[in-house]
């Protein structure tokens, strides 16, 4: 069965209990997986994008009780500290200038890392990171991705590279990302109402959108 991480990202708008309820929404999804992300104060982000170490044993008890595997994003090196005692995986992105220093603390802790790259810019200084990573995704940066865009069939999808991180919205690329690609992983964006953080980038499912699509997929992948 695909897996599917939920990345909540900053739509929690830096509320806990609204954090909580993107998890718990994240399972009556069908997630596997949720991912939140970790910042500092150098990179001009905004109040609604923090999210406070304060919050981190919170969400992780509350995805571990759905049996739901947690996870983050860092965007500096302290913060791959900070999260090790919470986090059951990295996600890393290739696409962020310090991502080599921050591939090397991560591997560090031990954890496995998830990481996405966008697939026409591969370099070899990437593959020794592809290949010690749970799972690669391919991702195209940008938000929302134009279906023009995507060129599933230009992406080496094989053993490393086995999963789609989602910036399109619709339900007509991941179908075929699963279906006819095989890939075993998807990443999406999730918000509760359109009120997130992200929402107004064009690039998160709302739960009952997201809710079909992987219902579907299910019903389509028990088919023999």
């Amino acid at each position: 069965m695909t897996e599917f991480i939920c990345d909540i990202g900053s739509n929690h708008n830096a509320n806990l209990a609204r954090a909580v309820t993107l998890i718990d929404t994240a399972y009556k999804v069908g997630a596997t997986h949720v991912k939140f992300q970790l910042f500092d104060g150098s990179i001009g982000k905004t109040e609604c994008e923090w999210l406070p170490l304060s919050f981190l044993p919170i969400l992780r008890d509350e995805a571990h009780a759905y049996g739901l595997q947690f996870g983050c994003s860092p965007f500096y090196l302290k913060a791959v500290e900070g999260l090790e005692p919470y986090v059951d995986f990295y996600k890393l992105t290739s696409n962020y200038d310090m991502v080599h220093k921050l591939f090397d603390a991560c591997l560090d802790t031990g954890k496995p890392i998830i990481c996405s790259f966008p697939p026409y810019e591969l370099k070899p200084s990437d593959a020794k990171y592809f290949t010690r990573s749970a799972h690669v995704l391919a991702a195209i940066p940008l938000y929302p991705t134009p279906l023009s865009e995507v060129h599933l069939n230009q992406i080496p999808f094989n053993a490393i590279v086995d999963g789609w991180s989602d910036h399109t919205r619709n339900a007509g690329v991941l179908y075929r990302a699963i279906h006819h690609y095989n890939i075993k992983v998807v990443e999406f964006h999730l918000d509760l109402d359109g009120k997130g953080w992200e929402y107004h980038y064009g690039h998160c499912w709302l739960p009952d959108e997201i809710k079909q699509v992987i219902d579907t997929v299910k019903q389509g992948l028990e088919v023999d």
